[in-house]
């Protein structure tokens, strides 16, 4: 699942989902050398409380829903051994559990795109980060894509910085129109974008981490066939237009409508004593447990 309120409502299961991302996948082709389209390998870093009874994995909000046994449970405890997986206890451990088993499936020549959402991105780049790991996968990675990225790329691997300004791309929130560029790997300080150590561009979405994938889905997937097809591919330089300052006058504020004003109210000197009065006598009351004397001095201060 990608997103609920697309799942459950306009574009249904296939768009709310990573079925629609499948089913974009099988458009494309490998590489030069094969027409078939690339394999897909799919890791959930979210879903890691194992449910018995249902034999499945959960998310940790989804676990707080299966049923009880009776209705006077109030719920039910996460037990470790039973409700988790070896290897798969925390998002760290998964992510480093699923590199591991693409690796010892995967042939000397398999080339891998690597696309992480939300959190997973820092989760991936870490790992990728640590030198043993990234010389296990250096060979076989091909281009990333971070979709959804929100914390900077605070990254020690001078390798793996190189190949992330070269052949990854991220796409974040933001208002501006679908694939416009917004930052080079240093990050844009003028639109507060954090050095996310790739090229940054527009997703569209200005509201939701869990729709960039949705919105930027073609673009983004069209990105990595590119990749895979260009021999020697690197990304280009982002060159980010700087936007012309504009001074907010009175007249500009005068069109702006009621509702996006901010609320502002005149509360009477008087009123707002004699507030500050009873919050006192009613601190008082919970420290003292006695009642309050309306004539103390502690009244007069304010």
């Amino acid at each position: 699942m990608l997103a609920g309120r697309v799942a459950n409502g306009p574009g249904g299961i296939n768009k709310g989902s990573l079925v629609s991302v499948v089913q974009e996948l099988q458009k494309q082709v490998a590489s030069n050398k094969a027409s078939s389209p690339p394999g897909v390998f799919i890791a959930n870093p979210g879903q890691l409380y194992w449910w018995p009874e249902g034999r499945r994995m959960l998310t940790a909000t989804d676990s707080t829903a299966i049923p009880l046994p009776s209705l006077v449970h109030a719920g039910r405890r996460h037990i470790p051994g039973i409700n988790t997986v070896i290897a798969h206890e925390t998002p760290e451990k998964h992510v480093e559990s699923v590199f591991s088993t693409l690796l010892q499936v995967m042939s000397e020549r398999t080339k891998v795109d690597l696309m992480a959402i939300g959190q997973s991105c820092e989760l991936v780049t870490k790992f990728l980060d640590d030198a043993t790991n990234w010389h296990a996968w250096k060979d076989h990675l091909d281009a990333m894509l971070l979709m959804g990225t929100v914390y900077p790329a605070d990254l020690t691997n001078q390798a793996l910085r190189h190949f992330m300004a070269k052949r990854a791309r991220a796409y974040i929130v933001s208002t501006e129109p679908l694939d416009t560029p917004l930052a080079p790997p240093s990050g844009n300080e003028e639109e507060q974008i954090p050095a996310f150590g790739c090229p940054c561009y527009s997703s569209s979405e200005p509201f939701y981490a869990e729709m960039v994938l949705i919105r930027a889905l073609k673009p983004a997937l069209q990105y990595l066939e590119t990749v895979a097809l260009t021999p020697g591919y690197e990304n280009d330089d982002i060159l980010v237009a700087e936007k012309p300052k504009q001074e907010f006058t009175d007249d500009d504020w005068e069109k702006v409508a009621d509702s996006e004003k901010p609320l502002i109210r005149v509360v009477d000197a008087d009123l707002m004593k004699q507030e500050v009065k009873n919050q006192k006598r009613w601190r008082k009351f919970l420290e003292n447990g006695g009642a309050c004397d309306t004539d103390s001095s502690d009244d007069e201060e304010v």
